[in-house]
């Protein structure tokens, strides 16, 4: 029995966490839900056209693929360290739901998604390949897929991200995104830089 014990301790599948009298919480080991994640984004991409094998990924886990380099002609609309960059967005689950967007024709799409109180408008950043100007506001894995892209494109490129769920909004997304985002989800984001100002 305490062989048998071990074992299960030792595999790690499941944590268990005392909380108060009584009170036993169980959660996944993220190793597991990373496992499953990673099946989920390589499904995805080959549903896209885009062979996992050759598609890039960063240091945390975030893979991503430049679909069109932009304005490549004029060094003007490169991205570079410290450049200021207005850039749009769709978000979408990897069944192609939509759950959010800079872009108020495609919000229109998605009778669920439009908000005619919202402004839409493109996203403002201060270009950083380390992520570190870009802030909390945003999630890790969309820092991170930023990071790793702008560089590589000009205004007018056009981006795809996919984001595994622990890099996303995990088991428990927060109260806000909790209706178009359900627990464990990948998240894909098509980024396209519109605008860039010279430092």
């Amino acid at each position: 029995m305490r062989t048998l014990v071990l074992i299960f301790c030792a595999v790690g599948l499941t944590v268990v966490i005392s909380c108060g009298e009584g009170n036993i919480v169980v959660r996944e080991d993220p190793s597991v839900q990373r496992a499953i994640d990673i099946g989920v984004i390589e499904d995805y991409l080959t549903s896209k056209g885009y062979n996992p094998a050759t598609v890039d990924t960063t240091e945390s886990g975030v893979r991503w693929v430049v679909i069109d380099e932009g304005q490549t002609g004029d060094a003007n609309q490169a991205i570079d360290e410290s450049d200021i960059v207005d850039f749009d967005f769709i978000g979408r689950l990897t069944d192609d739901k939509l759950f959010d967007t800079t872009i108020e024709s495609v919000a229109l799409q998605d009778t669920a998604v439009h908000d005619s109180s919202t402004v839409y408008i493109p996203v403002l950043i201060n270009y950083s390949s380390t992520g570190w100007t870009l802030g909390s506001r945003f999630i890790s894995g969309f820092r991170d897929g930023i990071s790793a892209t702008f560089n590589k494109v000009h205004v007018g490129g056009h981006i795809l991200i996919v984001i595994p769920s622990d890099l996303a909004y995990g088991p428990v997304p927060p109260p806000h995104v909790s209706e178009a985002i359900p627990e464990n989800a990948v998240l894909a984001f098509e980024l396209f830089p519109v605008r860039v100002t010279k430092q």
